[in-house]
């Protein structure tokens, strides 16, 4: 199922739940994001007929292993037992380990000053305490509105590891991958393009707005759109900026 999913994805035609269920996936495992990370680039390096893509993609599927079935069912027998020790190992774990663990909080830079989004929901307030955002759980959303007044920027920093969601103010949705620094309004103008600036590996479902284009700038490169669906890959130790 899964690798049905990332092909959708890949092609630019995964539905807002489907790409949640995708980075929940690529979250499981530091094995998942490997194998999702070298599936991309494959299929980015990959430019040829659509035939010839659908048989590439069969052939990195075949690739993957599958557990045999023998050990599932071992595995099955024994779940309830294995899940209470991995749960009280676990437990000993964390009170007993002194070693500090490394930063893995998301940041929302605003003004200045930085917001640490780590609690499941909260309002987030800019300095003079007003709310502009609401957290829920692995999403922020921004209040609907235009302004006339200057743009105020705000930065979502995802560490890697972590992925996130941030509705903008205009309605569009952003799927940030991890280790994505990514620059946006507040709120975006009346009569302007509404730009933001993407650092890393992001999945856009651009609001329509035909008067004021989306444009994302990537490493100096825009890419310009009125509404639609796409992935942008600019990770800085990328040779090349993929966009599907």
């Amino acid at each position: 199922m899964i690798s049905n999913l990332i092909t959708k994805y890949l092609n630019g035609n995964a539905t807002e739940k489907e790409v949640e269920l995708i980075f929940e996936w690529i979250d499981a495992s530091k094995a998942n994001k490997k194998e999702f990370i070298a599936l991309k680039k494959a299929w980015a390096l990959t430019e040829v007929s659509n035939t010839d893509k659908d048989l590439a993609w069969k052939a990195l599927q075949n690739k993957i292993p599958k557990a045999k079935p023998t050990k599932y069912k071992v595995w099955i027998k024994y779940a309830a037992v294995l899940v209470l020790f991995i749960a009280i190992g676990r437990l000993v774990w964390i009170n007993t380990n002194q070693t500090p663990e490394p930063n893995n909080t998301i940041v929302l830079e605003i003004e200045g000053s930085s917001i640490k989004l780590d609690s499941l929901i909260q309002h987030v307030t800019d300095q003079s305490g007003e709310v502009i955002a609401e957290q829920n759980n692995n999403e922020i959303i921004y209040k609907t509105s235009k302004t006339s007044a200057s743009i105020e920027y705000h930065t979502l920093n995802i560490p890697l590891g972590k992925t996130f969601k941030v509705t903008l103010s205009d309605g569009t949705k952003v799927y940030l991958n991890s280790g994505t620094t990514f620059k946006y309004p507040k709120q975006f103008s009346n009569n302007s393009n509404r730009l933001v600036y993407l650092t890393g590996e992001a999945f856009f479902e651009v609001k329509e707005d035909k008067a004021n284009p989306f444009i994302v700038n990537i490493n100096d490169i825009a890419v310009k759109v009125l509404g639609t669906k796409f992935n942008v890959n600019a990770y800085p130790e990328n040779s090349t900026t993929s966009c599907v």
